[in-house]
């Protein structure tokens, strides 16, 4: 699966953020979603959007190496090696990385497709097929 997203097609409703927090983390908090959606200031009503595109940039800042390539190419952060020391979050391009507040680990996206199957507007596609809207 190779995430794709389309700012112009954003509406801001954070269905994929909150989508993504309950498929992983089990709560309704956009906190812990791994999609990124950012007003584009000053014009109102647009949003920058973002998902991981594999780009390995947490990877590589990590100062533990607490972050692993997975067999999907996505990356997963072990949380027995995370210090939750934050440089992954400042690195990465597409501000998908987040910090769970609770045990200060970081965590990114795992390729589970979710926020494509939810997406209202076909903002974020699976560029493979694989994942389609429900």
């Amino acid at each position: 699966m190779r995430l794709c997203s389309y700012s112009d097609r954003c509406s801001g409703c954070k269905v994929c953020v909150l989508t993504c927090a309950l498929s992983n983390h089990g709560l309704n908090n956009p906190k812990l979603g791994s999609v990124s959606i950012l007003p584009r200031f000053p014009e109102p009503g647009l949003f920058e959007l973002g998902v991981c595109t594999k780009c390995g940039a947490c990877r590589d800042a990590c100062p533990v190496g607490a972050i692993q390539e997975q067999a999907n190419g996505f990356y997963r952060v072990d949380p027995s090696l995370c210090v939750g020391c934050g440089v992954c979050v400042e690195e990465c391009p597409q501000k998908v990385i987040r910090m769970i507040p609770e045990s200060n680990v970081a965590f990114t996206c795992v390729g589970c497709g979710e926020c494509v199957k939810y997406c209202p507007k076909e903002a974020i596609v699976d560029l493979d097929g694989e994942v389609k809207r429900v």
